[in-house]
């Protein structure tokens, strides 16, 4: 089965995160990766940020979002535990449906009628 746009983009999303870390300070995406808005604010729910998303993405690949700067150094080590962790969360992501089904199926079947 091939694997979904997301999991593509989950892997994309991470890889471009470790390089971000690695660059040096006072490059325009590692500003604006950790940078903060000084003032102002948007109506509504505001949008989930870049940051947000990744840490998101984290939490599925079972990365721990408060030390992954460690890993991110060693560039192999990163790109191995973010594969590893998309193939676990679209292993996750396609089993899913089926264990919500066999579930709502014996929920359904324990009820009397």
């Amino acid at each position: 089965m091939p694997a979904s746009q997301a999991y593509f983009a989950f892997q994309r999303r991470l890889k471009w995160l470790g390089h971000v870390h690695r660059m040096e300070s006072g490059r325009i995406p590692k500003d604006m990766l950790h940078g903060e808005l000084c003032e102002g604010s948007r109506p509504g729910r505001p949008q989930l940020r870049f940051k947000d998303v990744c840490k998101r993405d984290m939490k599925l690949a079972d990365i721990d979002p408060n030390t992954w700067e460690d890993r991110t150094d060693i560039r192999h080590q990163w790109r191995s535990a973010v594969t590893e962790g998309a193939k676990r969360a679209e292993a996750t992501r396609h089993d899913q449906p089926a264990y919500k089904r066999v579930r709502r199926k014996a929920k359904a079947a324990s009820i009397p009628v």
